[in-house]
C-alpha cells in the first residue's frame, strides 16, 4: 500500500518553541507535543480514487467527524492513542500505532447509519491540544465489519 505524510505546519512551530527554548528562561511553558488520538478519513483522493499527496497546510482531516457531520460530507473516525499505542524511540521519534478494530468504523456515517462501508484514504494525528501533528494519505482502505485495519507511523519530533 501506498502511503505519503508530512507534519503540519502548525505542529512545526510548536516543535520549534520546544526544542530552541532556553531551559533557564523564567516563566517558559514547555509546549505539549505527546500524541492524543487519530482520525480516519474519506477525504483526499481524486477523480480516479487515487490519494492526493499530503499538504502540510492542512489543520484537520478533510472527512469530519462527528457531531459536525453531515450527509454529502466526507467522514472521519475518531480513535484515541493508549499508552502502548504510541513509543517514544529514544532517537529524536516516535511510533504510533493506528488501530481500529472489528467493530470500529464499518458504516460511513458511523454505526447504524445503513449507508454502507466507508474507503479510508487519509490518517491525522493529533496532540493533546488538538493540533493536527502529521497528515498521511494512502491508497483507499475499504473498512468491513468482522476487519481491521491498522497503520503504524514513524515521525521525527526534532526539527
Amino acid at each position: 500500500m501506498a502511503s505519503s505524510g508530512v507534519p503540519s505546519n502548525v505542529y512545526l512551530k510548536k516543535l520549534v518553541l520546544h526544542n530552541a527554548h532556553d531551559p533557564n528562561d523564567v516563566g517558559y511553558v514547555e509546549p505539549d507535543i505527546r500524541l492524543k488520538y487519530f482520525k480516519i478519513g474519506t477525504g483526499n483522493y481524486d477523480a480516479y480514487n487515487n490519494p492526493n499527496p499530503p499538504s502540510s497546510l492542512l489543520t484537520d482531516t478533510i472527512g469530519v467527524a462527528y457531531p459536525t457531520w453531515v450527509m454529502g460530507d466526507e467522514w472521519a473516525h475518531i480513535g484515541d492513542f493508549t499508552d502502548a499505542n504510541v513509543v517514544d524511540n529514544g532517537d529524536g521519534s516516535f511510533t504510533a500505532v493506528c488501530f481500529l478494530d472489528v467493530g470500529d468504523a464499518n458504516e460511513f456515517g458511523g454505526s447504524g447509519s445503513g449507508l454502507g462501508n466507508p474507503t479510508f484514504y487519509e490518517l491525522g494525528l493529533f496532540d493533546s491540544d488538538d493540533n493536527m501533528v502529521a497528515y498521511i494519505t494512502f491508497d483507499g482502505e475499504v473498512k468491513a465489519a468482522g476487519h481491521t485495519i491498522q497503520h503504524t507511523v514513524r515521525f521525527s519530533y526534532y526539527t
